[in-house]
């Protein structure tokens, strides 16, 4: 790649990053589900002395694991992500501004502090958290926090 590419990347949003994840991560999901069932179709069979489908239960579940270990490869490694450039450069800042305005929710900085009344904000970003009030919070995806 590129030095373009690379600061493209970089400069990802975060809530952008994330959601990819989570959507290869739902893939390994259904993935380990599909790969589950066939499990358990050749064990009912083993249960039920369906012999003559032994073969074809074991074929399956041996792609569907196959297909599972490729699954893991491409979704299992974290993105990653450099919490105390986006807190420092204020691409933080600005998504979460954006999905607490989504939320109808006003944020206002002011001398280092952000606040969404009454409760005040305060990016750490040697622990990659945000501390809300005196709750520190490890969850740093803007939208998990305008979800609940």
């Amino acid at each position: 790649m590129n030095d373009a590419t690379n600061t493209t990347d970089s400069a990802q949003a975060l809530e952008t990053t994330l959601a990819a994840w989570d959507e290869r991560l739902g893939a390994l999901e259904r993935q380990a589900a599909a790969t589950l069932r066939a499990a358990r179709r050749l064990r009912k069979a083993a249960q039920e002395g369906a012999v003559a489908g032994f073969a074809a239960s074991v074929a399956a579940l041996q792609q569907d694991a196959a297909k599972l270990q490729d699954t893991v490869s491409q979704a299992a490694e974290p993105p990653a992500i450099d919490i105390a450039e986006a807190f420092a450069s204020g691409r933080f800042m600005d998504e979460l501004a954006a999905a607490a305005a989504a939320a109808n929710v006003m944020l206002v900085q002011r001398d280092g502090r952000i606040t969404a009344y009454p409760v005040v904000l305060r990016l750490e970003p040697r622990t990659q958290a945000v501390r809300i009030g005196r709750k520190l919070e490890r969850r740093i995806r803007p939208a998990s926090w305008c979800a609940n």
